[in-house]
């Protein structure tokens, strides 16, 4: 019986291309959730600054809303098909996971407050996704992703300067430059190593 055993030049290749493979599948999951989300945001962002500005019916605002009405069925069914089979989930994944979960949540119950409370709503909520998109790039070492939410994060104080309802074309171009773009990359990128 033939006894072979892995030299360690076959051993850190080995463990190279794994760890390369593993970062490649969080990639193909991330994507998705940053094209939904960004044009999401960014189509709402642009109906409720038209209705609000043709119409001044403040009703309009309700509209936000739409967002995780919309992001969440599209998540369901982009997810839904597993084109990754016989990967495990990762503490990468699980940390982007929990990340995204928690800043999600706190959006949305920040937006339940700014309904009570005068809020700088906008402003802080691109506060927190530049911060989640930022973190998901330095743990994918996304340098897109990484940058992306930096500059959100840095831009976010134009919603502070800027004010009435183009705030809401400030908010969805930031969307459009932190999440759409940098999701489309990251889709051809993966496509292209596919």
């Amino acid at each position: 019986m033939e006894n072979s055993q892995m030299t360690a030049a076959q051993s850190i290749d080995l463990i190279a291309r794994t760890l390369r493979e593993t970062r490649l599948h969080v990639e193909r999951r991330t994507y998705k959730p940053f094209i939904i989300w960004g044009w999401s945001t960014v189509i709402v962002s642009l109906a409720v600054w038209y209705a609000v500005r043709t119409t001044s019916d403040p009703a309009y605002f309700w509209l936000w809303f739409a967002i995780p009405v919309a992001g969440w069925p599209a998540m369901l069914v982009a997810t839904r098909h597993k084109t990754d089979k016989g990967h495990l989930r990762t503490e990468i994944d699980r940390m982007i996971s929990c990340t995204w979960c928690v800043l999600g949540a706190t959006c949305l119950a920040v937006s339940i407050a700014a309904m009570f409370t005068h809020l700088p709503i906008l402003f802080i909520n691109i506060l927190l996704m530049g911060s989640g998109t930022a973190v998901t790039g330095l743990a994918l070492r996304s340098t897109t992703l990484a940058c992306a939410g930096f500059a959100a994060t840095a831009a976010s104080t134009l919603l502070l300067v800027v004010t009435g309802i183009d705030q809401c074309l400030v908010f969805g171009a930031i969307f459009l430059v932190m999440m759409v773009i940098p999701g489309h990359i990251l889709q051809r990128k993966t496509i292209k190593e596919r």
